[in-house]
């Protein structure tokens, strides 16, 4: 390891910056995953966004593990990564309950099946997050040839589908009694910080299953209606009339939807 990086904006990076290095500069991606297991050892599990010698517990989701998964299964990780490690970190950050919380309560989660809106406000992205990082998971567990565990974590990398609305075709978040709580009108769909999501609103998470696109494709009704809701989606970011506010459609300026266009070719 030549760099050791104390200051990760794993939210910002996760989904752009480190999937590029792992394909043109493994070796800095290598000291990136390095300085991640650095901070495990030193605080005990993955980290969500650290600064300097702490965690700020900024953003939400437990992304470190999708950057860990996305490394090693391009086969770009380098022989000093020990997997034995990484494989206990990615099960703790999964499982166990942890003082900056890089997730939500997971026990919670794992009963429920989905993050309860009335435990945690941010519901509805913290569900679809947790299983972007399960399927990941999933990925390294198999590299491993743990097929045992393998299932556990594809299955629950599923759980998506507990906060898909039928009748909007949204996702939306879910209490703990079962009653799913959407937007109530289509003004309600386009808050840039709704409070039901995190720094989003219900058309920027509405594409976010960027592990199964293909049973996304299901959930609408097959690809024609998927791909006429995402030209909408676009098109209407692109006539959104003012750009003094973040836009309610497309929204190039925050993560959750830089993947979307390559969603019509999959569809």
């Amino acid at each position: 390891m030549d760099h050791i990086y104390t200051d990760l904006s794993i939210w910002d990076i996760f989904r752009t910056q480190v999937p590029f290095l792992i394909l043109h500069d493994a070796k800095r991606a290598n000291d990136i995953a390095h300085s991640i297991m650095l901070i495990v050892e030193q605080g005990g599990y993955l980290p969500k966004w650290p600064l300097a010698n702490g965690h700020t517990n900024c953003m939400i989701g437990s992304h470190a593990d999708i950057i860990l998964s996305d490394l090693i299964m391009k086969r770009e990780h380098d022989s000093h990564l020990n997997m034995t490690q990484v494989l206990e970190a990615l099960r703790i950050v999964a499982n166990t309950e942890q003082i900056h919380d890089s997730r939500f309560d997971p026990p919670t989660y794992i009963k429920y099946g989905y993050v309860p809106f009335d435990m945690d406000e941010y519901s509805a992205s913290l569900t679809l997050s947790y299983a972007y990082g399960d399927w990941a998971t999933g990925n390294v567990l198999y590299a491993a040839g743990l097929i045992d565990e393998v299932q556990e974590y594809y299955s629950r990398s599923q759980w998506f589908e507990h906060i898909f609305d039928n009748n909007t075709k949204f996702f939306c978040p879910r209490n703990s009694t079962g009653d799913i709580l959407c937007p109530a009108t289509e003004i309600e769909h386009l808050i840039p910080f709704d409070y039901r999501y995190t720094e989003g609103d219900a058309w920027h998470y509405r594409f976010f299953v960027p592990h199964n696109t293909s049973r996304l494709v299901d959930l609408f009704g097959g690809a024609k209606y998927f791909t006429e809701e995402l030209d909408t989606f676009f098109v209407r970011s692109r006539d959104w009339p003012t750009i003094t506010i973040p836009n309610p459609y497309y929204w190039a300026g925050n993560e959750h939807n830089l993947f979307s266009v390559w969603q019509f070719h999959y569809a």
